[in-house]
């Protein structure tokens, strides 16, 4: 995997430092950076992790409070369901394009993948507990590829990122370098991976 760029990110100054760093000093041309529209609340404790709904309308989140489960909001940040289940510490959310199934990641203690139907009920539940190179000491976030058909997942604890077969087999291991790297997105149409961290503001944009 190839570092691109990254990009300051101007909109979320909540997703504050990674460590890990890029030689690239160019800034986006006019027109090419992120302009804030608009800010909302979002009467969700602990936000964490966020996908587009397959409606097109619709997102959805995950909270990190133990307990707590998912939200389905508008693009104002209201919440219109809120589907709770047992957990500990969700951190990420995909959704399987092909299946309409929910992937949500809970970070450790333990290190678990869910899968919900497009019901919305829990099917299975995974510990993820790869040894060697594929090894992550926590799961931060998780994205969908629907050309491959696979699961990429982040970890901030091992700064790396590994990719996983819908079994749940890992097959590939990419490190990144980034400290805290908290949040995940695959364009696998031109082959770009979006990672982000929380501790510089930093978006970082990679090619694989």
């Amino acid at each position: 995997m190839r570092l691109v760029k990254y990009l300051p990110l101007l909109l979320m100054p909540l997703l504050a430092g990674c460590g890990g760093s890029s030689d690239s000093t160019d800034s986006p041309a006019p027109g090419q950076g992120l302009e804030l529209q608009a800010v909302y609340s979002v009467a969700v404790s602990d936000p964490s992790g966020l996908a587009l709904d397959l409606d097109g309308v619709h997102l959805w989140t995950v909270s990190d409070d133990p307990g707590r489960g998912m939200y389905q909001l508008t693009r104002q940040g209201v919440v219109v369901r809120h589907v709770p289940f047992a957990s500990d510490d969700l951190e990420g959310i995909t959704i399987n394009t092909r299946t309409g199934e929910f992937f949500i990641v809970n970070e450790k203690n333990p290190r678990l993948l869910l899968r919900l139907g497009p019901d919305l009920q829990v099917r299975e539940t995974v510990a993820l507990n790869f040894t060697g190179p594929f090894f992550m000491g926590d799961l931060s976030g998780i994205s969908y590829d629907a050309v491959e058909d696979t699961l990429w997942i982040i970890s901030d604890e091992s700064r790396k990122i590994v990719v996983i077969d819908m079994q749940y087999n890992p097959l590939r291991a990419y490190p990144t370098g980034i400290r805290k790297g908290e949040g995940i997105a695959v364009d696998p149409d031109n082959r770009r991976v979006y990672a982000v961290c929380d501790e510089e503001s930093r978006l970082y944009v990679y090619s694989y």
